[in-house]
């Protein structure tokens, strides 16, 4: 199986949609790109501080069942709709996950699964039958319900192993509809399925780019498309992670607008590992009509601070009129700025005043939402309150309230019940808005979408 997935790294991935890039270098801006990326400094990151206030509560696991017997689920997403709302057809909601089985005899594959509650799912299998390349696993995305051509586009990440540091990866879109048959909803074969967006090299790094630096500790990445409607313009826009490029922060280079002016280095302090560290938030206009993408310079960009930035969210609250940037990322691609920024996994966010493309500020000061524990302890023991991967999305009940989506690496049969190592859904937490401030504020179900 590595010697068929490797040979299909070097092959001509056939249909695709429509990409171009728009954007430029540091100093070469123009109309189209819009904005300079935002850069997460090292002296800002320095100033995040993991306050016990932030840290996710305790799992309740009387209340987390396995979702599916001997399926590991992990990251996952609400099926919504063009602003951001929880999608509702003939009664139903959907939530989608990333999904493979105990034993390994599947790929990675993403399932969804129904409810009429916002909760107690039904799984109603794989999203998709079949792999758009062969030998492929799909990664996390997000998924957006057209209300008017009653179309679900599910925007998710190709991937293909090549031997080397990391899996190549692509972004894809599905346009499919929805089928009730007995009152089980089911998706069609989508009659649009294709990759929209790749890695161009001057704004976002490619894989080779990134293979071709020979570091072993080299993280890449191109993958987690997230949809986004800006409602004070109309424009449709994709986010995802991604590295920067040639033009927009190269590989190896120690600049004064990435240090901020940090200079209390600690004597262990890993320049290398640093200086490899170009992890960004990418933006792209989309055009659903066309299938076309167009690649923007990144917004938002952590060079020589973490070299992984992952499930980017975008929300925008009009009372405060401020636009919410999210992305979650592991302790251990993280530099120690800060005490335990390299050690505990968390939520970061950034926010934007007026415009999606004004300059932000970290959410909090710190930019820190909440964050967890690492998965094994010192003794390298289990951390049964482990969770990852939240997901960001806006609350149903109150506009000043986010829910969040994540997983933990245990299930039970309820109860007291032993826990049993298989990852599911963790509780759905719910986070309060103050303006440039966010904390958390209640907890719900596991994957509960509304309340």
């Amino acid at each position: 199986m590595k010697k068929l997935l490797s040979l299909l790294a070097a092959l001509t991935l056939g249909s695709t949609g429509t990409l171009s890039v728009v954007g430029c270098g540091p100093n070469n801006m123009n109309d189209n790109a819009q904005m300079q990326t935002y850069r997460w400094t090292e002296m800002q990151a320095s100033k995040t501080r993991f306050t016990s206030e932030k840290l996710t509560p305790k799992i309740d696991y009387s209340n987390k069942t396995a979702f599916i017997e001997n399926y590991d689920i992990w990251d996952s997403w609400a099926l919504l709709t063009n602003d951001g709302s929880v999608a509702v057809i003939d009664g139903y909601m959907f939530w989608f996950a990333l999904s493979k089985p105990l034993d390994g005899s599947v790929a990675s594959k993403i399932m969804f699964f129904y409810s009429k509650t916002g909760s107690n799912w039904v799984s109603g299998g794989y999203a998709l039958a079949e792999n758009l390349i062969a030998g492929t696993e799909e990664w996390s995305g997000s998924a957006m319900y057209d209300e008017q051509s009653a179309t679900i586009n599910l925007f998710y990440t190709v991937s293909n192993y090549t031997f080397g540091a990391n899996w190549n990866q692509r972004i894809a879109l599905a346009k499919m509809k929805l089928v009730l048959s007995e009152g089980k909803p089911s998706f069609e074969k989508p009659y649009y399925h294709a990759i929209i967006a790749d890695a161009d090299g001057d704004l976002y790094q490619t894989h080779d780019d990134a293979e071709a630096e020979k570091y072993d500790k080299q993280k890449w990445a191109f993958r987690d498309p997230f949809y986004f409607k800006d409602p004070k313009t109309n424009k449709e826009y994709l986010l995802f992670e991604g590295n920067t490029g040639k033009l927009t922060g190269k590989e190896n280079e120690r600049l004064s607008e990435y240090t901020g002016g940090f200079k209390d280095y600690s004597e262990d302090y890993d320049f290398e590992r640093s200086n490899h560290a170009n992890s960004a938030i990418g933006i792209a206009d989309l055009d659903l009509v066309q299938n076309k993408v167009t690649l923007l310079n990144p917004l938002w960009a952590s060079n020589l601070v973490s070299d992984e930035t992952e499930r980017p969210a975008m929300i925008y609250n009009a009372e405060f009129n401020r636009y919410y940037l999210f992305t979650t990322t592991h302790g251990y691609y993280n530099m120690n700025l800060a005490a335990e920024l390299n050690k505990k996994d968390s939520l970061h966010g950034f926010t934007a005043k007026n415009s999606l493309f004004q300059a932000m500020t970290p959410i909090n000061g710190d930019g820190l939402i909440l964050y967890s524990n690492a998965e094994k302890d010192e003794d390298d023991q289990w951390n049964a309150d482990y969770s990852y991967a939240w997901g960001v999305l806006k609350d149903n009940k109150e506009s000043n309230c986010l829910l969040t989506l994540a997983f933990s690496n245990f299930s039970s049969q309820g109860n007291d019940s032993e826990l049993k190592k298989l990852r599911g859904a963790a509780p759905t937490l719910g986070l309060k808005i103050d303006d440039d401030k966010i904390v958390l504020d209640f907890e719900l179900l596991p994957a509960q979408v509304v309340r």
